[in-house]
């Protein structure tokens, strides 16, 4: 879901950035179409799945747990994906509502009926980002919630794809194993250690600390969302400007340990 969720976002990113131009628009709606018919088969998809996993709760799917267990963190998970399905539901009911002012665009025939309708995609255009806005600080919330809970409180940088895609683990002791990672989606600036550092929140930058950022990041900081890993007993900030933000509770070991439970598995490199 959350790479649909970026696209779609990068595509408001160029109508805005041609402040909804008829062109712009005419450009775009082929693309919006494509991606409203995802948003619907992804929503239609995961229905199935919640309902195929409701009819055979009481069999395969039971037989399954009581062998491997369910995972330690099922419950917060659950919860992260019922509100990543909301997300998408909105999304697919803001698309529905977008689409017909970018068909009108191409059709205005007044200077002032354009600009009405560009007004009006602006206007979406920015509640549909402070929907994406808010699920992300719901993340950030839910994940520093968890930390707090669980004592983690170290992190090192995993890896970082090509593709922007940056991944920090966070463990309780990071020579044996990890216990979350943390995955940063189109990233477009960071200010952290590739090496071990701390970090007992995870939160969203406040307007203040963007404005004092500008210094350093010269408007990368308005590209996306800033996240925070706060260390509060070092009083230390650490910055990843990304477009989205998810995470993984498995617990990874650093060697070979078998069996393996529910929410357990082995580190790649072992692999």
């Amino acid at each position: 879901m959350v790479d649909l969720w970026m696209r779609i976002e990068v595509l408001l990113d160029f109508m805005d950035m041609n402040k909804m131009a008829s062109t712009s628009c005419e450009g775009a709606l082929p693309r919006m179409e494509a991606l409203y018919s995802e948003l619907e088969q992804t929503l239609a998809e995961t229905e199935i799945e919640k309902d195929t996993k409701s009819a055979i709760g009481g069999n395969e799917q039971g037989k399954d747990e009581e062998q491997n267990g369910s995972h330690p963190h099922a419950d917060i998970l659950s919860q992260q994906l019922q509100q990543d399905f909301a997300l998408t539901q909105l999304l697919k009911e803001w698309l529905t509502q977008i689409l017909e002012p970018m068909r009108q665009i191409s059709e205005a025939t007044s200077h002032a009926s354009v600009v009405a309708i560009q007004q009006q995609l602006h206007q979406m255009s920015g509640q549909i980002r402070r929907q994406m806005e808010q699920h992300s600080l719901h993340i950030a919330q839910s994940i520093s919630s968890w930390l707090s809970d669980e004592g983690i409180e170290d992190f090192y940088v995993l890896h970082h794809t090509e593709q922007g895609k940056l991944v920090v683990a966070g463990s309780r002791d990071y020579s044996y194993y990890h216990n979350v990672e943390l995955t940063f989606h189109d990233v477009r600036f960071l200010m952290l250690p590739v090496q071990a550092f701390r970090g007992e929140r995870l939160r969203l930058a406040s307007a203040e600390e963007q404005a004092k950022l500008h210094e350093v990041m010269y408007g990368h900081e308005r590209e996306a969302r800033v996240f925070c890993l706060e260390s509060l007993w070092e009083k230390q900030c650490y910055y990843v400007v990304a477009r989205q933000l998810s995470y993984n509770l498995d617990t990874v070991f650093y060697y070979d340990r078998k069996p393996l439970q529910a929410g357990e598995r082995l580190a790649e490199f072992l692999k």
